[in-house]
C-alpha cells in the first residue's frame, strides 16, 4: 500500500537527499523532500490508507455503531519504513534507510499533531516538512521514547454523520464536566486536541485524538436556535432553569404544558405556561423553552 502510494521517484528523490555527499556525512541524514515529509506525517493518520484496511469486516462497523480504538503506533511504523524503502536497488540504499529510520521516525511522530492544521489550511505543508527537517537534526538516533501521549479514535457510522454533516466532535481528559457546559469555559489541559477528523464516506466519520480521553462528545450542530418542550411519559413538560439557563441543582420537578382547548393539532396555551413557569416577560419565556442542541456523552468507567 505505502509502495503504491509514494511511488519509486519519491524514494530515488529520498536516497538523493540522503547520499548527496559522497562521505556520506551523517548530517545529510537530516534531509527530506517536503512531499515525502507530509506523505509520512499523513501517513501516520491513516490518510489515503484503504478503509479495508481500517475495518476489514463490516460486522465490525455494523450500521448505527460506534467504535472506539488505539491506533497501533507499531502497524504505522512498519507502513513508513516500507514507504521509505521504495526503490532501493542495493545494500548501500538498504543501509541508508535503515541508518535514517529512527530520526525519520521521531520526526514524523513529533510533527504529527501539526497536520490537523495542514488540512485546516492553518499550516502550509511548507512549514510541516520543515518542521520534520528540523526534528530529524535534533532527533535521538536511540528508539522512540513511550512518554508521547497514544493516538486514539473513533469510527462513526451511522444516518447521522450524512443528515447533520456539522456534528461536533470534542474530547476531555476527564469524565468531570457538566451535561450542559460551555465548551469555552473548559481549560485546555482537560481538553484532548483532535489530529483529524473526516469523513470516510457519506455516512462514515473518522475522528483521532493526540491523547486519551476520558469523555467524548457528539453533539447536533449549532446552527440555530430552537425553542421547544420535552416528551416524559407521553406528556409534554418544561425542565425548568435557572434566569440564565443554567441547570438548577437539584433540578426541580418538570411543569406539564398547558394547551388550549382547540380542535386540531395542539396550540400551547403560551401565557399559562408563562405564568407556571413564573416567566416575566417573553425573554424570560424564551430562556426556558430553548432546547440547545443534542449532546451525547461517552465516558469511561474509571
Amino acid at each position: 500500500m505505502p509502495e503504491r502510494l509514494l511511488g519509486v521517484h519519491g524514494a530515488a528523490a529520498l536516497r538523493a537527499h540522503i547520499d548527496r555527499a559522497a562521505a556520506l556525512d551523517p548530517a545529510d541524514d537530516a534531509v527530506l523532500p517536503d512531499y515525502v515529509a507530509n506523505f509520512l506525517v499523513q501517513l501516520r493518520l491513516a490518510h489515503n490508507v484503504p478503509f479495508s484496511y481500517l475495518v476489514p469486516d463490516q460486522a465490525l462497523l455494523p450500521s448505527e455503531s460506534i467504535r472506539f480504538f488505539t491506533v497501533d503506533e507499531a502497524w504505522f511504523d512498519a507502513a513508513m519504513e516500507g514507504a521509505l524503502s521504495v526503490g532501493t536497488a542495493n545494500t548501500r540504499d538498504t543501509e541508508h534507510v535503515a541508518r535514517a529510520l529512527p530520526s525519520v521516525r521521531a520526526a514524523v511522530r513529533a510533527a504529527t499533531p501539526l497536520a490537523a492544521g495542514v488540512r485546516r489550511g492553518a499550516i502550509s505543508r511548507r512549514r510541516l516538512a520543515l518542521s520534520v527537517t528540523t526534528a530529524m537534526a535534533a532527533a535521538d538516533p536511540a528508539p522512540d521514547p513511550g512518554g508521547s501521549p497514544p493516538v486514539t479514535g473513533l469510527l462513526l457510522r451511522s444516518s447521522l454523520v450524512s443528515g447533520w454533516p456539522g456534528l461536533a466532535v470534542r474530547a476531555f481528559t476527564t469524565t468531570d464536566v457538566a451535561w450542559q457546559a460551555d465548551p469555552s469555559t473548559i481549560p485546555p489541559d482537560q481538553c484532548v486536541p483532535i489530529l483529524r477528523m473526516e469523513l470516510l464516506s457519506p455516512s462514515v466519520l473518522i475522528v483521532l485524538f493526540a491523547g486519551t480521553p476520558a469523555l467524548v462528545w457528539i453533539e447536533e450542530p449549532h446552527h440555530g436556535i430552537q425553542l421547544g418542550v420535552e416528551e416524559q411519559n407521553g406528556v409534554d413538560v418544561i425542565n425548568p432553569v435557572n434566569a440564565d439557563g443554567t441547570e438548577p441543582d437539584p433540578p426541580p420537578a418538570a411543569i406539564p404544558v398547558p394547551f388550549r382547548a382547540t380542535p386540531g393539532p395542539k396550540v400551547i396555551d403560551v401565557a399559562g405556561l408563562a405564568a407556571q413557569l413564573g416567566a416575566a416577560g417573553s425573554a424570560a419565556l424564551a430562556i426556558q423553552l430553548l432546547r440547545p442542541p443534542y449532546r451525547q456523552r461517552f465516558a469511561t468507567d474509571h
